[in-house]
This record gives structure tokens, C-alpha cells and sequence, in this order.
């Protein structure tokens, strides 16, 4: 009992330690969390080219980081709120030196530059920032005001909160303004923006410059991110913005063009790299410069049993300059920079900085992972069911999900790298549906981008003789078609040899296709997309649980020739009438589909065309939303396809 008694006196003890030293240091815990939780930030920039495991991992780390960022500030504050100047004539240093932190808090709401959003839903609670700043900057205006008169420190107050007033605002209004004015991805109509004259006459020199410079004026007058918004063609010439060539150059433009689209729904590139951005972060600046050095000058007069709060409170001012300066520094290396520097080519110091700076951006930098995720089914049928012994997540829906992503990052698989020869490739194609189109009198450009694609595999079917007899494969559902095409492919890929250019690209894309119902069904705007998925899974296991022997890809692709499909059960009849699957065998319509094209020599061509037509039609009919989700999470072929196909040129020419 005696011992019993001792554990509870010593938890008693140990908890009014803790609870002695939060009184004393909690304050200065949690700037040193907020202080972190904004360097973390500061790399968020590295999720627009992560993919796979890494990319889910930093993502993981943003998310957190960023919800706490956003919540320790706040409580922070209602903490400061409790200080009070007991004695008038002698006020004590310490809360002199807390209240200094008011102001300090104030300037982590702001957000590092690369990462003012971590998704798109933190643009769309602008207004609601709007409101909370408010209320924010009265809080850490009552903190100062009450140490204000008697504090010996009151000079710093007035610096560092202009400082911090001035990035909090700098940060609510760039998410207040990434969307426009009207809710959702929708932006009012506005002047459009006309290209400066000397942009016009660019020198030839400057490696990748004038791809830049087009990418960010089709960005900045087109405006991808707004749904409603019309450009009016006769402000500026064609010629400067029109990528009608399907070269691999109108490829790079639309990576770059992404890149701005990234950067202003989640960084504040569009606001820092104007005049009154510039002059604002130079007041922000200039407000802790001047906080930090005062405050070095006046730390001498403080008492020395208060050093160890002075030393915590001069470390905290420098470790934020770092952090600012840092920011300042990385300035220059940006697109958004660049074209501004571009503006001003003429002059020799900014065409010497303008070279470097160009051929690094056209060589080395990534607008987006350049990898395409790769989702074979009849590998994910083969594997082994390991979720079975975390059955629970099943209650949650997540169990399903996590085996997909599982097998989707596995060891020794991922993400597959998009390399130039696969552009080249991609771009070539879009060249033979422009011909097609012209042989018939149809212009390729004239056809509007929402309605260019909506007849599946309508341009493959013009161009190969007798394709016109495989219209019945893509009669059914977009996921159905998706899938029937996939389990063929697959079947043409194992069971012939050959050395035709299109058979890697039509197995890297249509993995890719197959990786879309799988784990971003929301991006093809079909709402059976699990149910097809599932039972196809169903059906080619059912071969599985006969042929126990099967252990590779190719036997099973072997097996599911050579197996001929049983006689459903009533009670599997009715489970099929409830999910939309009774009429569709994906076994059987998969081998006719084999059947018909092993024996052409040109299947390869048929089945990289199909797959390329159905990656662009998947791409614009694609809420526009979801595009621009997928940038934070390394960003998506198709998107990079709506980007090239929707601005191509129907928005250009009158």
C-alpha cells in the first residue's frame, strides 16, 4: 500500500514539475514548434515533381505540419493573452520579452513562399482568413498595448508587428486572390493582359527563354485555372502565344505553363513577383531587420537573471531573419523571375544573371515528376492478399485502397519515367490525328476541346483500315472500355514478341489508364468505377482459384485463352444484375479483342493510337478541379494533355 502511495506522491510531484515548467517556457515551446513547423514548409515546393512512396511520405509530413503551423499560432496567442504589468514602475523583463513574441507569432501566419496552400480547399476559405486575421491582429494589438507604455522594449513592438501585419496579409491575400473573387475555380472577367513590345524581340541566344516567355503569357491571358474566363484574341497576335506544331517543344511550353498553374493555386508567385509584392516583402523585411538589430542593442540593459529569456528571444529573431533571407535569396530562381527579367533583357547586369538563370530553368528544372504511375492487373489479381490480417480497415473503406497503393509502391516498382522519346512519341500521334482530320476536311484546332474526344477512339477508327469492326469494344462504359482494352493489351504484349516502337508506349500507357480507375476513379467521371474494377479482379481470380499453378503474368495471360467461361450461378447472376456487370463478359471480350488484333501487323500502331485518344479524352473530361489537386501530388499525364489540348489553339484563334 506504503508503495501505492509513494508512485501517486511521485506522479503528483513530476506533474506540478511539468505543469511549473509550462508555465514558465510553454510560450517559448511553442514558437520554437512554430518556427519549425516553417522551415518544414519551406521545402513543400519538392511535392510538384514527387511521386511513389517518397512523394506519399512528403506529403504526409506537409499535411501535418501545415495543420499544426496553422493551429499553434492561435493557441499561442490566447496563451499571451494572459500577460499582464503588475507593477507599472518596475515592469518584469520577462513579460517584456514574451510579449515581443505577439508580433513574432503573428509573422508565421504567413506562410513560407512555397507552400501558402497545401490544397485547393485553403484557397477557397479566403474570405474566412480574411475574417480570422482580423481578429488575430486585434488579439496581438491587446497584447502590446498593455506592455506598451511601460515597457523598455516598446520600440521593438512597432517594427516587428508592422512586420508581422504585413506578411500575415501578404499570405491571406494570396490565397484570397489564387482563385479570384467568386467562389470555387471560377474567376470574374478581367482586362486581359497584353504582351510588352520587348518581349517581342528576345535575344536568340538565351537557351529555352522564349518557350518561358510564351508559357507564362498563355497562362496569364488564358487562365486555365478559371472556368468562365474568355480571352479576347485581338489584344495580342497569335504568333506570340499559338504552340499549333506538335512538336516537343509545345510538349515543354505545357510543362511550363503547368509549373505557373502550380504556383499560383499553392505559392505566392503570383503576388510576390509584382510592385506591390516586391514592396512588401521589403517592409516585412525591413521590419524584423530593424526589430533584430534594435533588439541587440538594447539586450545589454536587461537584467542577467533574465539572460536565458534574452538569449531564447535573440535566437528566435535570428533563426526568423534566416528563414526570411533564405526565402529572399531563392527569389531569383523562378520562372516568374525570369519573365520579369526578360522584360528587362536590355540591360547588361540583367542579361548576364538572365542567361544562367534561363538555361538552368529550360535544362534543369521540373515542372512536374515527369513519371507516369504504372497498374498492371493481372500482377495486382497475382499477389498476395496480405490485407486479409488488417480486415477492420474494411469497415473504414480503406482496406481496399491501401492494397492498391501497396502494390501500386511496392518494392523494386513505381512510378516510370516519362523520357523525352515518350513525348516525342505522344506529340507524333497528335500530328497523324491532325492529318487525319485534314485528309476529311476536318481541322483538328476547330474542333472544340470539349467536344474533340467524345466519341471514343473516333480518330483511331478513321485511320486504320477495318478498325471500325472493334466499335462493339467501346460501346460500354468508359472504366469497362478501359478495362477490356488493358486485359488485351496485356494479352498482345505476353503472347507476341516483335520490336515495334508502339509496344512499349502502348504497355506504359495503358498501365497508366488502368492506374486511373484504380486509385483515382474521380479523374475519369464515372461513378461505377470501383464495381467494374472489382468484379474484373473477381473474374480473372476466379482462373486463380482453378489453376493454383499460375505464378507469373505470362501464364496467366496463357490461362485466360485457354479458359472457357463457366456457367454462372442464379445467385452470381443476380449480384451481377445489382452491379451493372451482367451483360459484360471481360473474359470474353477481352480474347475477341486479342483475336482481332494478333493477326495485324500494325496492332501496335492501332493499340498506341486507342490508348492515346483515350488518355486525351479522359483528360478533358476531367473536372478541372481534380487537375489541379493532382499538381501537389507530383502531377498527372493527362493533365499535362488537358493543359496542352484545351489551350492548343481554340482559345487563340478568333
Amino acid at each position: 500500500m506504503a508503495f501505492f502511495e509513494w508512485i501517486a506522491t511521485l506522479e503528483l510531484v513530476a506533474w506540478e514539475d511539468l505543469m511549473d515548467l509550462w508555465d514558465e517556457w510553454g510560450i517559448q515551446m511553442l514558437v520554437i514548434g512554430s518556427i519549425s513547423f516553417q522551415a518544414v514548409l519551406l521545402f513543400g515546393n519538392r511535392r510538384r515533381h514527387l511521386t511513389g512512396r517518397w512523394g506519399i511520405l512528403t506529403r504526409m509530413i506537409l499535411w501535418v505540419t501545415y495543420l499544426f503551423a496553422t493551429e499553434v499560432v492561435p493557441y499561442s496567442l490566447g496563451k499571451l493573452t494572459g500577460l499582464r504589468v503588475r507593477d507599472p514602475t518596475q515592469p518584469e523583463p520577462t513579460t517584456e520579452l514574451k510579449a515581443l513574441l505577439a508580433p513574432l507569432l503573428l509573422l508565421q501566419l504567413g506562410y513560407p513562399d512555397n507552400m501558402t496552400a497545401y490544397s485547393m480547399e485553403d484557397n477557397r476559405l479566403g474570405w474566412r482568413r480574411v475574417l480570422n486575421m482580423f481578429v488575430v491582429v486585434a488579439v496581438v494589438s491587446g497584447v502590446l498595448i498593455r506592455c506598451l507604455i511601460y515597457s523598455s522594449l516598446a520600440f521593438l513592438y512597432i517594427p516587428m508587428f508592422v512586420a508581422g501585419m504585413v506578411k500575415y496579409g501578404e499570405g491571406v491575400w494570396t490565397l484570397k486572390s489564387a482563385l479570384g473573387w467568386n467562389i470555387g475555380i471560377i474567376g470574374k472577367e478581367s482586362k486581359p493582359v497584353s504582351i510588352p513590345h520587348s518581349l517581342r524581340d528576345l535575344p536568340e541566344e538565351i537557351h529555352g527563354l522564349d518557350l518561358l516567355v510564351k508559357a507564362y503569357y498563355r497562362f496569364h491571358c488564358l487562365k486555365p485555372h478559371r472556368e468562365n474566363w474568355i480571352y479576347r484574341p485581338e489584344f495580342i497576335s497569335p504568333p506570340l502565344l499559338s504552340i499549333k506544331d506538335c512538336s516537343l517543344d509545345a510538349f515543354r511550353v505545357t510543362e511550363m505553363e503547368l509549373g505557373f498553374l502550380y504556383d499560383a493555386l499553392y505559392t505566392k508567385a503570383p503576388i510576390i513577383y509584382t510592385k506591390l509584392g516586391l514592396f512588401v516583402r521589403f517592409v516585412s523585411f525591413f521590419g524584423l531587420f530593424v526589430t533584430l538589430g534594435a533588439f541587440r542593442i538594447l539586450a545589454r540593459s536587461l537584467p542577467q537573471d533574465v539572460s536565458a529569456y534574452t538569449n531564447f528571444t535573440f535566437a528566435v529573431l535570428v533563426v526568423t531573419f534566416l528563414i526570411e533571407m533564405y526565402q529572399i535569396l531563392l527569389l531569383p530562381y523562378s520562372d516568374w523571375a525570369i519573365v520579369k527579367m526578360a522584360e528587362r533583357h536590355k540591360w547588361p547586369l540583367v542579361l548576364h544573371f538572365l542567361r544562367s538563370l534561363a538555361l538552368r530553368s529550360a535544362d534543369r528544372w521540373r515542372r512536374w515528376s515527369n513519371k507516369v504511375d504504372q497498374f498492371d492487373l493481372l500482377s495486382y489479381c497475382l499477389q498476395d492478399d496480405w490485407t486479409r490480417y488488417i480486415s477492420f480497415l474494411k469497415c473504414f473503406g480503406l482496406r481496399e485502397y491501401i492494397k492498391r497503393t501497396w502494390f501500386l509502391n511496392r518494392a523494386g516498382i513505381g512510378p516510370v519515367c516519362f523520357t523525352t522519346d515518350d513525348k516525342m512519341k505522344l506529340m507524333e500521334e497528335l500530328q497523324r490525328f491532325e492529318e487525319v482530320g485534314a485528309s476529311q476536311l476536318l481541322r483538328f484546332e476547330e474542333v472544340g476541346a470539349s467536344h474533340r474526344f467524345s466519341k471514343r477512339a473516333e480518330w483511331t477508327f478513321r485511320r486504320f483500315t477495318r478498325a471500325q469492326e472493334l466499335k462493339w469494344s467501346v460501346d460500354g462504359g468508359f472504366d469497362k472500355c478501359i478495362v477490356v482494352w488493358h486485359i488485351a493489351t496485356n494479352l498482345c504484349y505476353q503472347c507476341s514478341r516483335g520490336s515495334s516502337n508502339f509496344r512499349k508506349g502502348s504497355k506504359l500507357i495503358s498501365n497508366y489508364m488502368m492506374y486511373l480507375p484504380a486509385i483515382h476513379p474521380y479523374m475519369l467521371s464515372v461513378i461505377t468505377g470501383d464495381i467494374v474494377f472489382a468484379y474484373a479482379c473477381s473474374e480473372i481470380k476466379s482462373i486463380l482459384k482453378r489453376k493454383t499453378s499460375i505464378k507469373t503474368v505470362e501464364d496467366l495471360a496463357r490461362s485466360i485463352l485457354t479458359t472457357e467461361q463457366p456457367t454462372a450461378s442464379s445467385s452470381l447472376t443476380r449480384d451481377r444484375d445489382a452491379t451493372g456487370t451482367s451483360q459484360w463478359d471481360v473474359k470474353s471480350y477481352s480474347k475477341r479483342l486479342f483475336g482481332w488484333l494478333r493477326n495485324r501487323e500494325d496492332k501496335w500502331e492501332v493499340i498506341y493510337s486507342f490508348w492515346v485518344e483515350m488518355l486525351l479524352s479522359a483528360a478533358m473530361n476531367c473536372r478541372l478541379s481534380h487537375h489541379a489537386n493532382q499538381l501537389r501530388r507530383g502531377g498527372e499525364l493527362i493533365t499535362v494533355l488537358w493543359l496542352l489540348s484545351a489551350h492548343k489553339t481554340d482559345k487563340i484563334n478568333p
